[in-house]
């Protein structure tokens, strides 16, 4: 018994603070978020069940500030929309990203995310005006995620600050009802917020019983909030037990399901016993299957967005005449660093606006040179684990090739790709050994193929995809432009495996640009080729294998299924067509920044010049723009304080006072002329015993009022607000006082 009256001790201990609400309250946002998320409106996302926990966040600070509940409404709607603007546009990056780029990098970079965000809402708003349906799943979230904060600090604001839970219950149980029912849940998901639910109303209940008995000075056990919470408890049990039973039993299922289980017979354990332990032979694997070999799967360019191929089983053995990349910790010189290829095999120029058609034979082969400026002499030896069907690989441009592999031209420049039946080949590739300071310099004069098969776009090509692409190209020479747009697309948008097909009639670059923001490489490749094209600058893309791993014991690189990729080659006169890579899964291409032997075409190497802002440390950056905001803080209460003079809250305590001393005489609490005002308060201080709030409000109003009228210094002006403030939270019991006044004492 002692043990038991040590816990109700505690119990009503805790129950006395204000936690109860606040778990109860954790707990609904939970059951909220947790329902969202098993709903998956939009996979992958979680923005909508992280504001609905912000929204508790800031509920719970409001209630506990000094602010009026309008007030705190404009607040939480203006801070509910930014917020829900940054999740869906990521207009500012992660921490884990802020000191990335120097500080004018990363405004330019934030500039570009709004540009494109504005986009975005341009082209929901252009499709509810026309009535069409809107693709793009962050207008959903935006919407879903505003409205689950604003209805978390409602209910937030009802329980914490009002004590009225049920009112804030309102708009939160209807949008948990919607969701669960859209959703089709299992009904005891709805079953048990409901019980939540109960649980916190009758506990606002019991807090606002007890407050008001407090403050009218009545006697009550310690342990009937013990009493009281068990009630509501086994009630909120009661209560969704029923509404499950007859969410259940209440349908024709149910009632079948129902009748069957009185009628079962005990042969289904027989059944099961049989099924459980029944023997399964497992089949022998026949010689077929055992000689068979995969077949190589590149990404499907011609409808992008189908599935990407997927498997470990290895499909190429490469060996290459580079160096081989060296093992950590083994020594050697770590300023050598293994050179990145890729095994191409197939090349893209016509964009169709919902995937691209592939190079065409171009006849016959010209000539092909020894050496180029910016490439190197690389050899490769492949051996072929899988049925290729034609289709072989090489490096970015091969001059020569063994036995049993061709070389094919195809496309507009008659670019070289290896074809043919052989499963060992050997390959020479002119690779690229090309540096920033060459692309730099490489000019823009471009042979007239390379422009016609580079710059092709449909006509049916959005606007917006072509604003938005010279936008983020900006102005510059075309490396700077490929640069950009790679980097911006690696920085903005999500790799995702699991992406929903391509909308029937829109233009998927479009659509991954806008409306899905996540895709795998066929998505990533496509859109840098696009807006390169739209910005001027040729480009085209490519397909193959990437570089898979590299096996010390085998001196080769082991190239599983799963490789199997898609990226951008960008074109400068006299080197070539170059590698670039904008899908975030994958690292860059990285190039050196030496400069080399120009070829006749390009121009004069520039000067290289340092990027605007790499000298500025994230110190200076971040603490810039605090120190800027600390000097505006002040600055405002330099000027607030010179607007109110002491002169000036001196009129105001008076003000305040005078304002009280009606009210309150109309409340019958009058008093002589010839009382101070010190007489005045100890007199009426009687009778307000019961009346906590406006008797501390009284005082304070005296003691500005006694400072501004008798003494030299004026009272201080936060006082005097505070004062305000403390006589407005008394609103309640001043009008019950008139009440009492005018219903119950005025009468006798």
């Amino acid at each position: 018994m002692a043990a038991h009256a040590s816990i109700r001790e505690r119990f009503n201990a805790f129950v006395r603070q204000g936690w109860p609400s606040f778990v109860l309250l954790l707990a609904l946002t939970t059951s909220l978020a947790l329902s969202v998320e098993k709903a998956a409106w939009v996979k992958y996302d979680h923005t909508i069940s992280l504001m609905v926990f912000e929204g508790l966040a800031v509920g719970s600070l409001l209630a506990a500030s000094r602010w009026k509940g309008s007030q705190a409404a404009l607040y939480s709607l203006g801070l509910s929309l930014l917020v829900a603007c940054q999740a869906v546009g990521r207009l500012i990056p992660p921490l884990e990203r802020l000191f990335e780029q120097p500080f004018l990098a990363e405004l330019e970079a934030a500039r570009l995310r709004a540009f494109a965000f504005g986009l975005r809402a341009e082209g929901w708003v252009q499709n509810l005006q026309a009535g069409k349906p809107v693709d793009d799943t962050g207008l959903f979230v935006l919407l879903f995620a505003f409205l689950g904060w604003n209805c978390l600090v409602w209910l937030t604001w009802w329980a914490l600050r009002r004590g009225n839970p049920l009112a804030g219950l309102i708009p939160v149980s209807v949008l948990m009802a919607v969701n669960v029912h859209l959703s089709r849940q299992a009904a005891m998901t709805l079953v048990f917020y409901l019980f939540l639910a109960l649980l916190l109303a009758a506990r606002g209940t019991f807090t606002a019983h007890r407050r008001g008995w407090t403050e009218r000075g009545v006697d009550y056990a310690e342990d009937l909030g013990w009493d009281w919470g068990s009630g509501a408890a086994l009630g909120a049990v009661a209560v969704a037990a029923f509404a499950l039973f007859y969410s259940w039993i209440g349908t024709p299922e149910g009632w079948r399901a129902f009748s069957e289980m009185v009628e079962r017979s005990r042969q289904r354990m027989a059944d099961t016993a049989e099924q459980l332990f029944g023997g399964v032979s497992t089949p022998i694997p026949s010689e077929n299957d055992i000689q068979r070999r995969p077949t190589v799967k590149l990404p499907d360019l011609r409808e992008i967005g189908s599935p990407l191929p997927q498997g470990s089983e290895t499909v190429l053995r490469v060996w290459i005449s580079d160096p081989p990349p060296l093992p950590e910790g083994r020594g050697g010189d770590p300023t050598i660093a293994a050179r990145k290829h890729y095994w191409r095999s197939r090349v893209f120029e016509q964009y169709t606006g919902r995937g691209w058609e592939a190079a065409l034979d171009a006849g016959a082969i010209a000539a092909q040179p020894e050496e180029l400026p910016g490439r190197y002499r690389l050899e490769q030896r492949y051996e072929l684990l899988a049925f290729s069907f034609g289709a072989l690989f090489a490096v970015n441009q091969p001059v020569s090739a063994s036995e049993g592999a061709l070389l094919q031209a195809v496309g507009g420049d008659a670019s070289l790709v290896a074809v043919g039946v052989a499963s060992n080949y050997q390959v020479v590739s002119l690779a690229t050994d090309v540096t920033v300071t060459q692309m730099q310099s490489a000019g823009e004069i471009y042979p007239q193929a390379v422009l016609q098969a580079g710059l092709q776009l449909p006509e049916s090509l959005p606007e917006r995809v072509r604003s938005l692409a010279r936008e983020v190209a900006g102005e510059g020479t075309p490396y700077e432009k490929s640069v950009r747009i790679q980097d911006y697309l690696r920085a903005n948008y999500r790799y995702d495996l699991n992406v929903r097909p391509p909308s029937e009639g829109k233009d998927v670059v479009d659509e991954f640009l806008f409306d899905g923001r996540a895709g795998f490489c066929s998505h990533f490749a496509s859109a840098m080729a696009v807006m390169l094209r739209a910005a001027g600058v040729p480009a085209r893309v490519t397909a193959g294998y990437a570089m898979g791993s590299f096996s010390p014991s085998l001196m080769q690189y082991i190239v599983p299924a799963s490789a199997s990729h898609a990226w951008v080659e960008v074109y400068f006169p006299g080197y070539g067509w170059v590698e670039f890579e904008p899908t975030p899964a994958y690292s860059v291409f990285t190039y050196p920044e030496g400069a080399q032997a120009q070829p006749g075409t390009g121009g004069p190497a520039p000067a290289p010049q340092a990027e605007a802002g790499a000298g500025l440390s994230p110190v200076v950056w971040i603490g810039a723009p605090l120190g800027l905001v600390a000097v505006l803080w002040a600055a405002f209460f330099w000027v607030r304080s010179r607007r109110l003079k002491p002169a000036q809250a001196g009129a105001l305590a008076e003000q305040a006072y005078l304002q009280a001393r009606r009210e309150l005489a109309w409340a019958g609490l009058a008093a002589a002329p010839s009382q101070t005002p010190l007489e005045y308060l100890h007199a009426s201080l009687a009778g307000l015993e019961g009346y906590p709030r406006l008797a501390d409000s009284l005082r304070r109003l005296t003691a500005a009022y006694l400072q501004a009228v008798y003494r030299a210094v004026p009272p201080d002006y936060g006082d005097v607000r505070m004062g305000q403030w403390a006589w407005r939270q008394a609103g309640w019991e001043r009008a019950r006082l008139i009440l009492r006044e005018k219903l119950f004492v005025g009468r006798k």
